[in-house]
């Protein structure tokens, strides 16, 4: 199952970034750098809520055109829908 995660701008990912579920199971990134659109991977059966970013060594960065450098923003906790 995947998990997208909306930014609120595009964002680029450096690393392999994950989400840490409310089990403590993890969603890795699976793609979406330099878009407004993350997709995570979800392992199967995996609680329903987000509680922390774990950039495992990477960033994620907001891509804008004035180059000013700013981290995402990102709302926690995430509910994920229901399948």
């Amino acid at each position: 199952m995947k998990f997208v995660v909306k930014p609120p701008s595009n964002t680029t990912v450096k690393g392999k970034p994950q989400l840490k579920l409310s089990d403590g199971t993890f969603a890795h990134y699976a793609s979406g750098s330099g878009t407004d659109t993350l997709i995570f991977n979800l392992p199967k059966d995996a609680a329903n809520e987000v509680t922390s970013v774990d950039l495992n060594g990477g960033a994620i960065i907001a891509s804008e055109t004035d180059a000013t450098l700013r981290l995402a923003q990102l709302t926690l906790p995430v509910k994920i829908a229901e399948k």
